[in-house]
């Protein structure tokens, strides 16, 4: 969901256009609670907003799959698109046990994360 990480991790050349979308199907967890994780659920109700980015290469694909750690896998998904179009994309889903004590209940702040966690990585 930022752009400047996301620019580093693809090795784009400029800031990626990101938009606003959100998913259905599932529901959100954190992960050390810090890291937002999806976790499929097909009878969930709730939305999860987030951002969505097209890929152009598949190498930008693995580069995010690394980053993510062994801890996400990719799902396909739908993506809902703010003009009311749905696509067909990928999510990154908790790949560990659902019921770990790594998870806990919570939403996640992209500004929070920007300010508390960010500046130690990037």
């Amino acid at each position: 969901m930022d752009p400047q990480v996301l620019m580093v991790i693809a090795m784009l050349d400029d800031l990626p256009d990101l938009s606003n979308a959100w998913v259905q199907g599932y529901d959100m967890k954190l992960w050390n609670g810090i890291y937002p994780t999806l976790l499929p659920r097909p009878d969930a109700k709730d939305r999860i907003v987030g951002k969505v980015w097209r890929a152009t290469s598949i190498a930008q694909c693995l580069r995010l799959q690394r980053y993510e750690t062994s801890a996400y896998e990719s799902a396909d998904c739908d993506i809902h698109l703010e003009s009311g179009e749905v696509v067909k994309g990928l999510t990154f889903t908790w790949a560990r046990d659902v019921a770990s004590e790594e998870l806990s209940d919570g939403r996640f702040d992209l500004k929070h994360w920007q300010e508390n966690h960010k500046k130690p990585l990037f």
